[in-house]
C-alpha cells in the first residue's frame, strides 16, 4: 500500500500502522524520533503541495497520529 499513489478508502486504514516506501507496515508507536520527524515532514509537504489530492484526508490523519507520539 502506498498512501501517496494508491487510491485508498479512509475507513479501511489502521492509522496506527504506517506503510513505508516499499509498502511494508511499520508501527507508528515503535518508530524512532528521527523516523517520525521525516514522516511528519513528508506528510506536511504533501498536504501543502497537493491539497486537492484524493488521499489528503488520509495524510492528515497520519499526520495527527504521528504528532501524538
Amino acid at each position: 500500500m502506498n498512501i501517496f499513489a494508491d487510491e485508498l478508502d479512509y475507513d479501511d486504514i489502521d492509522f496506527s500502522v504506517y506503510y513505508n516506501e516499499d509498502g511494508e507496515p511499520e508501527e507508528i508507536d515503535e518508530m524512532d524520533e528521527e523516523r517520525l520527524k521525516n514522516i511528519i515532514s513528508t506528510l506536511e509537504r504533501a498536504i501543502r503541495m497537493q491539497p486537492e489530492h484524493y488521499n489528503v484526508e488520509i495524510w492528515e490523519e497520519y499526520l495527527r497520529e504521528c504528532k501524538k507520539i
